[in-house]
């Protein structure tokens, strides 16, 4: 893989490659937690355009839980924050695993004062996933943590067994303006994700990326173990990386998380070829979902 990647977020993987805080053990730790470190999630404020209310980041800290499988703190917090600020009529999330996004996302927008179905009785939140069970046994159901968490808003969730094909065919036209990319982080899958789930967001939709520094993590923590090793899942990483419009990273602990703006869902074919050719690919997706990409080649 090519050495081309910016400084943008190294400071954040160091922090997060030494684990910091992520959790306290209980309600009261984890709203401290939260207060002091509020600042990491300035970035997702300011781009946002809202003031960061760390009264809400301890009391939302205070109730979300570690699920196994899940998100770290500040990753929980950042979907609140963008849910609480947005209030997204649907949400369409791309990879569900233990459905620990999922949980945190009907929270919060239950906290806004937003029912778990629409008016029409159709869930707020489509989830889907190629999995039927988690990676991590290969026997717990996936999405298991929206009954545990919270069970009172399950029905605002739908969970489907598919990729971002089915995705885009079910939620077509929606002009959703937020969804979750965290499925397949090899490169190329979360771009084409992205080039997917274009037919279904609004014009100046925001779309969260989960690990866009996994690569550099995991090459910090090698590097502190005394065995460093290749850069690999750099999908995410990628695509948040080349993304030329508005986009927000946290600092610190929440330096995994990022968010890209996409003002114009119907242009993203300029911005998809550069990405697709910008690297080496980790992997092929298949023709029928690279088709969508035109003229776009992989990168040598």
């Amino acid at each position: 893989m090519a050495e081309r990647w910016s400084a943008w977020t190294e400071p954040a993987a160091k922090a997060a490659a030494e684990w910091g805080p992520e959790w306290g053990a209980t309600a009261d730790e984890r709203a401290a937690v939260a207060r002091r470190g509020a600042r990491m999630l300035r970035p997702f404020a300011e781009a946002l355009g809202v003031s960061l209310d760390e009264t809400w980041l301890a009391a939302f800290a205070s109730w979300v839980r570690p699920v196994r499988g899940g998100l770290n703190l500040w990753d929980a917090l950042t979907l609140g924050l963008f849910v609480r600020t947005l209030r997204p009529a649907r949400i369409a999330e791309l990879g569900v695993a233990g459905g620990h996004s999922s949980a945190v996302m009907l929270r919060a927008l239950a906290e806004a004062g937003i029912a778990p179905a629409d008016a029409t009785g159709q869930p707020r939140i489509w989830g889907y996933d190629i999995a039927r069970t988690c990676f991590f046994d290969g026997a717990t159901p996936v999405g298991f943590a929206v009954r545990e968490l919270v069970p009172e808003l399950a029905s605002g969730h739908r969970l489907a067994t598919g990729d971002v094909r089915l995705a885009a065919a079910e939620l077509e036209g929606a002009g959703l303006k937020f969804a979750l990319i965290d499925a397949s982080h090899a490169h190329p899958w979360a771009t084409f994700d992205l080039l997917w789930l274009s037919r279904a967001l609004a014009p100046g939709a925001w779309v969260v990326l989960h690990d866009v520094s996994l690569a550099r993590i995991i090459a910090h923590r090698e590097e502190r173990a005394g065995r460093p090793g290749v850069r690999m899942e750099y999908g995410a990483e990628v695509l948040f990386d080349r993304w030329p419009g508005t986009k927000a990273v946290g600092l610190g602990w929440a330096g995994n998380i990022g968010a890209i703006r996409v003002e114009d869902p119907a242009g993203l074919s300029a911005v998809a070829s550069d990405v697709l050719a910008s690297e080496r690919w980790e992997t092929d997706p298949g023709a029928e979902i690279t088709a969508i990409a035109g003229s776009a080649r992989r990168a040598a």
